[in-house]
């Protein structure tokens, strides 16, 4: 017991360490963290870990915005049949107005939606958010370590919660969550809704930028944001900072 009490505590200290670190970097960039000791390996390392957040200048007709702690494209683009559907940042953004992920008030992650201009996000069962017509992709990228099994309960649970766990579901959902990875501090899961090339609706999970697989169907996509912007979410204050009530 003792010896696992110890690896637990080396656990917990090197992984605050990273984070700690990465905030170094983040706040003063690679070369001033090796220009005061660091190793300018470790900077670059975790810079790519976490997607490269120490970008804060335009890129093209793209920003990088600031949320929590994180920083994240102000655009995304997803296929929309043969063509791409551009997608701006919904909610807000900056570091005062925080959309983060919370468990017990322990942050997991923070978060980001994404929808056409056009579209105001609105949750609930008639909204734009559960609209499997309407593009779009929720971000999240991670505080803390989750583990897929965690995933796949939370699914489940909120999935049944909303009273859309059908039988045409079901087997979708198992699909779905045998795509789940365990993640780790830096890491990034967006769920993708968008119209493929036949014109059916579909979501993808991706995790860092890879694609892990997808499922089609209108009524699939619908249960699945319902786990977070479902009459029954898993967390109702982060639903309301991301969509306009």
């Amino acid at each position: 017991m003792t010896g696992a009490v110890t690896l637990l505590r080396a656990v917990a200290v090197r992984r605050c360490e990273v984070v700690s670190r990465w905030g170094v970097v983040r706040k003063y960039g690679v070369a001033r963290w090796a220009a005061v000791g660091g190793s300018a390996g470790l900077a670059a390392g975790l810079a790519a870990a976490v997607g490269g957040c120490t970008a804060t200048a335009e890129s093209g007709a793209r920003r990088v915005v600031a949320v929590g702690e994180y920083q994240f494209d102000d655009r995304l683009d997803v296929a929309s049949g043969n063509d791409q559907t551009s997608l701006s940042l919904k909610g807000p953004t900056g570091k005062d107005r925080v959309c983060r992920l919370t468990f017990w008030s322990f942050p997991i992650a923070c978060a980001a939606l994404y929808l056409p201009d056009e579209e105001v996000a609105t949750p609930g069962s008639h909204g734009s958010v559960l609209n499997a017509a309407v593009p779009k992709v929720l971000k999240l990228q991670y505080l803390r370590a989750v583990s897929a099994k965690d995933f796949r309960e939370s699914t489940v649970h909120f999935i049944r919660a909303n009273e859309l766990l059908s039988e045409s579901v079901q087997p979708q959902l198992d699909h779905w969550n045998r795509l789940f990875r365990d993640v780790d501090v830096g890491d990034t899961y967006e769920v993708r809704a968008h119209i493929d090339e036949t014109g059916v609706g579909s979501v993808q999970l991706v995790l860092n930028g890879a694609v892990l697989g997808g499922v089609k169907g209108a009524e699939f996509s619908k249960a699945l944001f319902s786990v977070w912007f479902g009459d029954s979410c898993f967390m109702e204050s982060l639903k309301l900072a991301l969509t306009e009530m």
